[in-house]
């Protein structure tokens, strides 16, 4: 829909994308493959109905906009709206609700004798490009660019209940982090230092 919207001219960006600093968030439901692979289809299904919400309903409250679903995972966008001083912000608060959505699924999960999932988070902020790629017939609106690489191997690294950020999304968040962590990520020549934030944890 947001696609449509940019083709009328409906949002003010460039058909050929442009450059904007944003916050990308990335949130993956983790052992989901093992899930798949040891459950009949219709469970797998289920268990990804009951995820999904819990990780899509807080971006889109916390003014941030689905890219794409994944398989297990899902990317948001913060700071379409033109306020990027609080995109960081507004990130940071969506993966805490994710986590906290997720946990007291885990719980019912947990007593209904079920297999309870968890979930890590990855968070970059930085330029990127966006715009609408595809053809006449099918196109979508996304984001492109090293900070959406970033933000998806921090999502990588990150461990059941924990939000990984980037040195400016910690910054710009002004959040206190549990630990800071030094990382090598795949595609990136030096190691790159990460904030951890981590279920029921302060911002």
């Amino acid at each position: 829909s947001i696609a449509e919207e940019v083709l009328d001219g409906r949002w003010h960006l460039h058909r050929g994308g442009e450059r904007r600093t944003l916050s990308i968030l990335f949130a993956d439901i983790r052992d989901f493959t093992p899930f798949g692979e040891q459950n009949h289809p219709e469970a797998v299904f289920r268990t990804l109905n009951q995820y999904m919400p819990a990780m899509l309903d807080p971006i889109e409250q916390c003014a941030g906009i689905i890219d794409k679903i994944i398989g297990d995972a899902v990317m948001g966008i913060f700071g379409l709206d033109d306020s990027v001083s609080q995109s960081a912000k507004q990130a940071v608060r969506a993966a805490q609700l994710i986590l906290q959505r997720v946990e007291a699924l885990r719980t019912t999960r947990q007593q209904q004798g079920e297999v309870a999932l968890g979930v890590g988070i990855g968070i970059a902020t930085g330029p990127v490009a966006i715009g609408v790629i595809g053809t006449q017939q099918r196109h979508g609106f996304t984001a492109i660019g090293h900070h959406v690489n970033f933000a998806a191997r921090l999502q990588n690294a990150a461990q059941v209940g924990e939000i990984y950020l980037d040195a400016d999304t910690t910054r710009d968040a002004e959040v206190r982090p549990h630990r800071e962590v030094m990382l090598t990520l795949k595609g990136f020549r030096d190691p790159v230092q990460a904030s951890v934030l981590v279920a029921g944890g302060g911002a």
